[in-house]
């Protein structure tokens, strides 16, 4: 059974801004949406337990969505630079669509935050980062079949970051 599949045209732009010990970085990234389609046009079928015949839509589609990120660097000395960060992970789920390959209609915010030690010959990276929603299923349709119109199911996410060099 032949299949396709479809993924968004994406752009991304960045810039970077520099002064003596701060640095500004922007980002955005653009995502097309992508038109209704089938993945694959399964035959239909009886259902083993009832005899009813089964038609398995497999049907796809995505909404243009557009990410920004934000952070910014600062040298405090020559022994600890600072790092912060916002960014944004919207869906692009289809809210009025029978989607059965997008699971989740997250709009994440995450924030995050560290420092680089530097101690003699090692550096020392801390971090700790913090993503974030509201209601995440809201209008999902779990698989076609579930409409859970109504949860308060929320989404949080903790990071943490730890990592290490030494110059030889």
């Amino acid at each position: 059974m032949p299949t396709q599949f479809r993924s968004a045209l994406s752009i991304a732009v960045g810039v970077a801004y520099y002064l003596e010990s701060t640095s500004f970085y922007f980002t955005a990234e653009w995502f097309n949406n992508v038109d209704e389609f089938n993945i694959m046009k399964p035959n239909t079928f009886r259902a083993q337990s009832s005899g009813e015949e089964v038609f398995y839509n497999s049907a796809y589609s995505l909404n243009s969505v557009i990410n920004f990120g934000f952070g910014i660097k600062h040298i405090v000395d020559n022994n600890f630079t600072y790092y912060g960060s916002i960014t944004t992970d919207q869906t692009a789920f289809v809210q009025d669509k029978i989607n059965k390959f997008t699971l989740s209609n997250w709009d994440i915010i995450h924030i995050r935050s560290g420092g680089m030690f530097n101690i003699d010959k090692l550096s020392i990276t801390l971090g700790l980062g913090y993503g974030f929603t509201g209601d995440i299923y809201s209008g999902l349709r779990i698989f076609g079949e579930k409409d859970s119109n109504i949860s308060n199911v929320s989404y949080h996410q903790l990071d943490l970051v730890f990592g290490f060099s030494y110059k030889m």
